[in-house]
């Protein structure tokens, strides 16, 4: 984990000599001093457990999990949620298929649901948009189903695949990057969708930020200042 407290001018860089499960990490949720990572194993010596810090990332301890590897945190009020894998030791992103939620700050985590091959997770609306390989899946906040999205023809047919990558949520507007199938855009809560372009790519990071969308892609950045259109 690298941080900054001038802007990005300068970095330190926190290891598993400072607690760390692993040195490869998936993800990090910052609130004042305290620090969440999610690690991954890269080899037997990795303890690969959510890591803690209470003081601005000096400090490290670790939480256990049943997962293997955790890759994706989101906090809501005072619940945490992170995804974390079964037993395989495979360094591919998307196959978490466990979704935990703790209350106390990772002494204790209850598994909520589980879904093959998560990619990512998204929280809006006082929802959990999970992006998995068989389509969208929506989530209150307790890890109980509201609705699925997985009608491949939803996507405007991708030829034998549901897998999405990433998606961004702004109301009841749904941004869906779908792997090798392009960005798609819905503005009633997911019952169609529109392409929008940047097809056969793979979507590694989508948000938006006022005005503006970005896509970090297998090629390249792409930012939209209308709305996807272009």
């Amino acid at each position: 984990v690298s941080i900054s407290n001038d802007g990005g001018s300068t970095f330190v860089n926190r290891t598993t000599a400072n607690g760390l499960g692993s040195n490869l990490v998936q993800s990090v949720h910052a609130s004042g001093s305290t620090i969440y990572a999610a690690t991954f194993v890269r080899n037997k010596a990795d303890s690969a457990q959510f890591s803690v810090s209470v003081d601005g990332g000096k400090t490290f301890v670790n939480k256990p999990l049943a997962g293997n590897h955790t890759s994706k945190i989101i906090v809501m009020g005072s619940k945490i949620y992170v995804m974390a894998s079964g037993s395989s030791h495979e360094y591919v992103n998307e196959k978490f298929e466990d979704l935990y939620v703790t209350s106390d700050n990772g002494n204790t985590f209850s598994n909520i649901s589980s879904f093959d091959y998560f990619n990512t997770m998204h929280f809006a609306n006082n929802s959990i948009f999970l992006a998995t390989r068989a389509g969208i899946k929506i989530l209150d906040s307790s890890g109980a189903r509201i609705n699925s999205i997985s009608n491949t023809a939803a996507f405007g047919n991708i030829v034998g695949s549901n897998a999405i990558n990433k998606t961004f949520v702004e109301g009841s507007t749904i941004y869906v990057g779908a792997r090798g199938g392009g960005l798609y855009k819905s503005t009633d809560s997911g019952k169609s969708f529109v392409q929008l372009g940047l097809n056969r790519h793979y979507f590694n990071d989508l948000v938006k930020v006022g005005s503006k969308i970005f896509a970090a892609t297998s090629g390249g950045l792409y930012i939209s200042s209308d709305n996807g259109n272009t």
